[in-house]
């Protein structure tokens, strides 16, 4: 270093000190940009956790009103990604868009614009408790008669206020959901009380809005393929004794007119229970059985029983409703053509 001229001495120490204070500067830049970069993903992660981000959704999307997460609103997300956005008054992991848990008209409306009502297809309400799909009791709902109501009446003024068409609404439920209503006056210590079920109850609802509310019922579905397998052969309900005493009255209200199940054919078991494991251990062949997780296929499957004897609810009403979604999908495409 020191038979070095000094002049390139000196431009060497220049440059060196130079490429040191860009480096650094360099350094400082990117590390800022990253701090910048993590802050916004975590206000953006804080947001949706509070279910108050903004969504732009696709045309003809659908927004999915759930409860405490909804197996038949993943169905329907896997099989149109990005189509699908859940929106629920619960803090459920599922929910993309949180709406009001007390009476709040104005948050409410504010949640559905948040949630792009405006650009969607149609607007689905899912009332049904994620473990009772198949054969529920009066209380196995986490979306009450008059909330799935008050959806579809506030998505109404929602599209009204906005100046567009109403939006078509389908209901994954159980038809004979309850709700109890009262009239009483001061004189009159009888109160007169009229309980109306999910069905009417949307029957009216259609009536009122000038537009069909469409009602599937998983019941409806998943008794009418239990029919089909069983193949004019008696089904007779098998489990546990508990959850037998559970969904024995369920079911075969639920069959009554459709197979007669007083009469002298073979029967065939049909196992249902509180829980799946309990039904994969009771299998055999011959059985018809009915899952909720579709992740117990296998363990039947190794047991001898049928891929087709399994019946698991979401998937049997996905099947229903997609081709019902395709459908409208095309429609309002054709119409907007014109």
């Amino acid at each position: 270093m020191e038979h070095l001229p000094q002049a390139l001495l000196a431009g060497a120490i220049s440059t060196t000190v130079a490429g040191i204070f860009v480096s650094t500067v360099g350094a400082i830049r990117e590390r800022r940009m990253r701090h910048r970069i993590e802050a916004a993903q975590d206000d953006i992660r804080q947001q949706m956790a509070d279910g108050t981000i903004r969504w732009s959704i696709p045309q003809d999307s659908t927004v999915a009103v759930i409860g405490n997460g909804d197996p038949f609103v993943r169905n329907l997300a896997r099989k149109y990604p990005d189509q699908v956005l859940p929106v629920s008054y619960t803090a459920t992991d599922g929910a993309w868009t949180h709406l009001p848990k007390e009476a709040d008209h104005a948050q409410t409306l504010q949640a559905l614009d948040r949630a792009d009502l405006e650009h969607a297809g149609q607007l689905m309400v899912f009332p049904i408790t994620p473990s009772q799909e198949f054969l529920p009791g009066p209380d196995d709902y986490d979306i009450s008669v008059e909330r799935v109501v008050y959806y579809i009446q506030t998505s109404d003024e929602f599209c009204d206020r906005k100046g567009i068409p109403r939006k078509p609404v389908m209901v994954i439920g159980h038809g004979e959901q309850a709700e109890c209503y009262q009239t009483a006056s001061y004189s009159n210590d009888n109160a007169l009380a009229e309980e109306l079920c999910l069905e009417q109850r949307l029957q009216q609802l259609s009536e009122e809005r000038g537009c069909e509310v469409i009602l599937v019922d998983p019941n409806e579905i998943v008794m009418d393929k239990i029919v089909q397998i069983a193949d004019g052969r008696k089904p007779v309900l098998a489990g546990t004794a508990a959850s037998v005493k559970q969904y024995a009255e369920r079911f075969f209200g639920a069959l009554y007119g459709r197979i007669d199940v007083t009469g002298d054919t073979d029967p065939v078991r049909v196992l249902y229970n509180k829980n799946d494991i309990a039904t994969v251990t009771l299998a055999r062949q011959g059985d018809i059985t009915v899952v909720l997780d579709p992740r117990e296929r296998p363990a039947l499957e190794w047991k001898g029983i049928p891929p087709e004897h399994i019946v698991v609810p979401a998937e049997e009403v996905l099947g229903v409703v997609a081709p019902t979604l395709e459908e409208l999908q095309e429609l309002r495409a054709r119409s907007r053509s014109v």
